[in-house]
């Protein structure tokens, strides 16, 4: 199965409403859909606002890893993994 990458982001103005949470389930019912889907991964940097989110919908942090590419912004990469598929 060919990879698939996608970046979501809510602006200021609407965070802590609960649209993060919204867009974030809506993405995984819509990537669910994918045929031959083995698993969902996600990679966000260390200072990652709402980790509840992820966890809300059926993440679990996974691992973390050096952040070769950003790291005078942002030290290190949390893998998240998706356990319900």
């Amino acid at each position: 199965m060919k990879k698939k990458y996608m970046k979501m982001a809510i602006r200021e103005a609407y965070k802590r409403q609960g649209y993060g949470h919204m867009q974030l389930a809506e993405a995984i019912n819509r990537i669910k859909q994918y045929p031959g889907l083995e698993r969902i991964i996600v990679c966000t940097n260390e200072k990652l606002v709402a980790p509840r989110n992820y966890e809300s919908v059926g993440f679990s942090l996974y691992d973390r890893k050096e952040n070769i590419i950003y790291k005078s912004k942002f030290g290190y990469l949390d893998v998240w993994k998706f356990v319900n598929i």
